[in-house]
């Protein structure tokens, strides 16, 4: 797990779990355990509580007052619908949301944002707290997309309190991003050829191609996963909206690589030296770790998702076909793969007209 939050500290105690600690002070440095899990509804109350034991500065007053823009984030965090989130997503939206809380409402003012009551904060505080990420133009517009859901939620769920979406008045940072960047053929070719198939660098990329898996999913398949020529598994980004096994055929291609690999785990596919299940962010830093030794420095296991959905929209997969396949929830992202195939096969036939003469 990685947060954010200063002073926070996440470890792991001789037994392998996490543990979260407040650590500050100076001279010999401090620490206050916090029993809460992250994202908990008395996460953020222990955290402050810790804090100001420790004497380190909180603002003005640890003391919620309601009606506040605090108020409504501690509202909001406790809520089913948060809860509903995995628990990555609820870490990310929870730091994202306290990072625009710990920002002061006005320069060379300590009165911090948290502490803005509701019926002041509008579309001029939310331009504020995006123009402070200028910078990072993602970043900004995060601080957009979550404060929207939490108003969003307020609206239905606290309309005494809450009025009006303030972020639906102010528009994105336009920039451009690609995200991971897609594997190519070329790369295909390039780990196949060094990775052939009996290793368990080619197992992995097996599992990740011909599975459509994320890597947060492939790290659990496993034997139990596979039955009557299918394999099923729960995708766990989407497992508190959608708990259900998605069957898609066990593909023959991947089927001789899972019978060729000898080194396996008795209840994973993939394992590590020490013949134990990878965590997922283990696998990822394996997996890139594998692609730079043969010079595919910026390929990475999502990169090579992306290549997967970009064979099957070039061959005429439909919005809902790969919406299967990726366990996607909208066709959205299904349609930029798709456009993209369009766009390659439009230009591919349009392309000759270039070279006739009228």
């Amino acid at each position: 797990m990685k947060v954010r939050l200063k002073y926070l500290s996440v470890e792991r105690n001789r037994h392998g779990h996490e543990v979260i600690y407040v650590i500050a002070g100076s001279g010999k440095r401090r620490r206050i355990r916090i029993r809460e899990p992250f994202g908990a509804p008395g996460f953020m109350a222990s955290y402050e509580a810790a804090i100001a034991e420790l004497g380190q500065p909180l603002g003005k007053s640890t003391e919620i007052r309601k009606g506040t823009l605090r108020w409504l984030a501690g509202q909001y965090f406790a809520s089913p619908v948060f809860r509903s989130l995995d628990i990555k997503s609820q870490g990310t939206r929870m730091s994202v949301i306290e990072s625009c809380l710990r920002e002061v409402a006005v320069a060379g003012n300590s009165r911090l944002m948290a502490e803005c009551p509701l019926t002041l904060f509008g579309p001029n505080q939310v331009r504020l707290l995006r123009d402070r990420r200028a910078a990072q133009p993602g970043a900004a517009n995060n601080r957009m997309k979550y404060l929207s859901a939490m108003f969003g939620w307020g609206l239905e769920n606290l309309p005494d309190s809450i009025a009006s979406n303030p972020v639906r008045d102010v528009q994105k940072l336009k920039y451009e991003s690609t995200g991971f960047r897609p594997w190519t053929e070329t790369d295909l070719v390039k780990f196949e050829d060094a990775y052939p198939i009996g290793t368990k660098q080619r197992l992995a990329l097996g599992l990740l191609l011909f599975t459509g898996a994320r890597r947060s999913d492939v790290v659990g398949l496993g034997p139990a996963c596979v039955r009557d020529g299918m394999i099923r598994f729960v995708p766990r980004k989407t497992k508190r909206i959608r708990n259900q096994a998605t069957p898609k055929p066990f593909l023959p291609e991947l089927a001789r690589i899972v019978s060729s690999t000898k080194l396996q785990g008795r209840d994973t596919f993939l394992v590590t030296d020490y013949g134990k299940p990878f965590s997922v962010a283990g696998f990822g830093s394996w997996f890139a770790d594998q692609c730079r030794k043969v010079g595919l420095d910026d390929c990475t296991a999502h990169g090579l998702r992306k290549l997967g959905a970009m064979r099957a929209a070039m061959a005429g997969a439909s919005h809902y076909q790969l919406m299967a396949v990726y366990d996607w929830s909208t066709p959205a992202q299904a349609q930029a793969y798709i456009n993209l195939a369009e766009r390659g096969r439009g230009a591919a036939a349009a392309m000759p007209f270039l070279a006739q003469r009228g």
